[in-house]
């Protein structure tokens, strides 16, 4: 009875040690797949940029970049005083896992 008790355990403890293997596997795969779905915009301009990123304002301090996620056909705009101005530039797909300088636009 008691190797019967044993091997019930073994075999419990040896189940949970290859689904935290998989587990792991695919928190890694996500990472991965975040990385790129994200792109930097660097501010390389003279002057600080306020900007809107979707419906969210940012200030692009001079010198400084903001991470964005990679949401196609989302536009990035002036902030004119809260409301969205001009628009910059659309993300695409190409814009994914890259930097981007706003000076380009």
């Amino acid at each position: 009875m008691k190797k019967v008790i044993v091997l019930i355990g073994v075999i419990g403890l040896l189940s949970f040690s290859s689904v935290s293997s998989e587990v792991t596997v695919k928190e890694n795969t996500k990472k991965e797949m975040a990385l790129d779905g994200i792109f930097f915009l660097i501010n390389n301009t003279a002057a600080d940029v306020p900007v809107f990123i979707g419906p969210d304002p940012v200030i692009l301090k001079r010198g400084s970049r903001t991470l964005i996620s990679c949401v196609i056909g989302q536009e990035v705009s002036f902030d004119n005083g809260g409301v969205k101005g001009d628009v910059i530039f659309i993300i695409e797909s190409s814009h994914c896992g890259i930097s981007l300088m706003l000076s380009n636009f």
